[in-house]
């Protein structure tokens, strides 16, 4: 009786976990990169006027108040990016096989946010990598994600596409955020947009998962019908509204 329950989680809610689980780890950054920016941009406006200020600067990890002799946000990456890793290869076998090959694109985007995680540990403690690698694996991963999911829907109904399609250019956007921040490190706004975009697409990931993979008992959505598709693209054009009142 066990077993068959757990295959039907499986079967039924594998994929909507795969989608739930990256949302949940943008989402949390999302969250934490707001308070850390939003800090040290408090603290820098405060002291600005006096003798000693600095400038601004903003970068692709933050320190945590409380362990500061910890790279405690490189360590909680390698630590959601194991959970993802174990969850989609877990729910990627049915019968002792691996069926579910769309796991391993989200496995393969799992991986190169890993890295990212593996140089802002090194970074943390040594000089030896080149400055701002950590701004180019964190676009590296974004990149990754986003060309993955641009190859991921060969053979999908119109709406699997729509709402992918949507999730690909908040990716990008990511991406993109990320490079001006390297760019412009003394200024907020490319810092404001990673924070911005990251969490659209977490949110977005949670959206996407709970309309192509419904839980048993919702009504399921109509995946070729003209209005229900433009009901999506409402409900996307009001995220990132959503997101800053948020």
């Amino acid at each position: 009786m066990f077993s068959i329950i757990h295959t039907e989680y499986k079967r039924d809610m594998g994929t909507l976990l795969g989608h739930v689980l990256p949302g949940t780890f943008f989402i949390g950054f999302s969250f934490w990169w707001t308070w850390a920016i939003f800090q040290r941009y408090t603290l820098w406006h405060k002291k600005k006027q006096t003798k000693h200020s600095m400038c601004y600067r903003n970068s692709a990890s933050y320190h945590c108040f409380f362990f500061q002799n910890l790279p405690i946000e490189g360590i909680v990456k390698l630590m959601a990016i194991t959970i993802g890793i174990l969850g989609e290869t877990i729910t990627g076998f049915e019968n002792g096989q691996f069926v579910h090959y769309g796991n391993a694109q989200h496995i393969t985007m799992f991986f190169f946010f890993g890295l990212n995680g593996i140089v802002d540990i090194i970074m943390f403690y040594t000089n030896f990598l080149p400055k701002k690698l950590d701004y180019l694996t964190a676009s590296l991963g974004f990149a990754v994600e986003a060309f993955l999911f641009a190859n991921h829907l060969h053979g999908r109904s119109s709406m699997d596409k729509q709402v992918h399609y949507y999730l690909n250019y908040a990716v990008m956007a990511c991406a993109i955020s990320t490079l001006a921040e390297m760019r412009y490190q003394k200024s907020i706004i490319p810092s404001i947009c990673r924070v911005l975009f990251t969490m659209v697409q977490g949110f977005w990931f949670y959206t996407v998962g709970f309309i192509l993979y419904p839980p048993n008992g919702w009504a399921p959505w109509n995946q070729e019908d003209h209005d229900q598709m433009m009901n999506i693209t409402t409900l996307y054009c009001w995220q990132p509204s959503d997101n800053i009142l948020t």
